[in-house]
């Protein structure tokens, strides 16, 4: 069975979920950077709908703490996160 990595949405039980794949583009030392057709892509998702929504991604959508993770907290700290951080949150 094929599987498509296309960011996706879908209605469950009164709830919308947004299984988000954004481009991952990690440049040195600003960590992630953000496509901007992915967020406009986010961004008409979610004024799609009027649901309680969820988003399920693969890399962190804020500046959270990295304290413990195995990947970022000793070794690249700040590269848990993307280059428009907590504004980039705010948005939404």
């Amino acid at each position: 069975m094929q599987t498509s990595f296309a960011s996706h949405s879908r209605e469950v039980r009164g709830y919308h979920l947004v299984f988000w794949n954004s481009a991952v583009n990690l440049l040195a030392p600003g960590g992630f950077q953000l496509a901007e057709a992915d967020l406009t892509w986010l961004e008409a998702d979610l004024a799609s709908t009027e649901l309680p929504t969820i988003i399920f991604s693969h890399v962190p959508l804020d500046n959270g703490s990295m304290i413990g993770n195995f990947y970022f907290d000793t070794f690249r700290p700040n590269w848990g996160h993307y280059e428009h951080g907590a504004g980039f949150c705010r948005k939404f």
